[in-house]
């Protein structure tokens, strides 16, 4: 009577299990084929940009390195959100000492920081190879620095909402988020980059956003590092 009693038990755990496991499964070819899909279209997005290339010299150098960095930002801030998930310390909150606030600042700053830091070795990758002609220093800065910025507040608002719909229809996180952060990178930045290309060549505007720009990287690092958010 009692491995009877016991069996049916046993026999919920199972399918309890299998019901999770499916879900995962489901959730992440979800997101595997809405990547493959997003994929095509970053890569349009490339080709249609042929004449932008071809007038800002060197600006193909930045487009590689900030898919990258989009993708290793925010698939870092998704992980640690999964992480606060299953610590159940993750709460959809404004406050400034939040997990979710704390760790979406500090994705932005690294984000503007990264954009200053990638136009001065695109920068000087140009000179190091000879590319000749090549855009300014300050015509990197801008582009980079506001095309990373840009991009960053939209990746930033799909990671949290993938977060929040991770809460709410108990995806798992872990196979969802980066396909989904990875493939918002490299359609988001593109854009991102040709509407920051639009302020570049300017004799007086572009060199002081330039300016602007590195102060508030150097002084959005200063303040990461004394918060201990970087």
């Amino acid at each position: 009577m009692a491995a009877r009693s016991r069996f049916p038990q046993a026999l919920t755990r199972v399918a309890t299990r299998w019901a999770r496991d499916l879900l995962a499964v489901r959730s992440a070819f979800a997101a595997l084929v809405m990547a493959t899909l997003a994929s095509l279209v970053a890569g349009l997005i490339l080709a249609s940009i042929t004449g932008t290339l071809e007038e800002l010299p060197g600006l193909l150098l930045l487009v590689p390195a900030a898919i990258a960095v989009k993708g290793n930002i925010f698939g870092a801030l998704g992980s640690r959100l999964g992480t606060a998930i299953h610590a159940g310390i993750f709460r959809l909150s404004r406050r400034r000492d939040s997990v979710m606030a704390q760790n979406a600042v500090a994705s932005v700053a690294l984000s503007l920081a990264l954009g200053v830091v990638l136009a001065i070795m695109a920068k000087g990758a140009a000179l190091a190879f000879n590319i000749s002609p090549t855009m300014s220093l300050s015509d990197f800065v801008v582009i980079s620095a506001l095309g990373c910025l840009i991009a960053a507040f939209v990746v930033l608002a799909i990671t949290l909402a993938t977060t929040a719909g991770a809460v709410r229809f108990g995806w798992d996180l872990d196979n969802v988020v980066a396909p989904m952060v990875t493939v918002a990178g490299d359609v988001i930045t593109l854009p991102s980059l040709v509407v920051a290309a639009e302020l570049a060549g300017f004799d007086i505007l572009t060199p002081s956003m330039a300016w602007v720009l590195g102060v508030l990287a150097a002084l959005s690092v200063a303040w990461g590092l004394r918060s201990r958010l970087l």
